[in-house]
């Protein structure tokens, strides 16, 4: 599990929807980015990296893949 990669994750996560504010961005569009952001997030806890420089093109198209047969069901 990676949880220490998460935490990094959703700590960045909180800075980009600050910054998102700061620069006038809408509520609707800091909530939409929120919640995709929070659900890559939520999976990257059940794979096995734990640092961000782990996080590799194959691993995001792994995600890809997740999101895609999520939808499908």
């Amino acid at each position: 599990m990676s949880q220490s990669l998460a935490a990094t994750l959703e700590i960045w996560l909180e800075e980009f929807i600050l910054d998102m504010r700061r620069r006038g961005y809408a509520e609707r569009s800091q909530s939409a980015y929120r919640y995709d952001l929070l659900l890559f997030v939520e999976w990257i806890k059940g794979q096995s990296c734990d640092l961000p420089g782990e996080l590799s093109s194959a691993l995001l198209e792994q995600y890809q893949m997740h999101l895609m047969m999520r939808n499908s069901l």
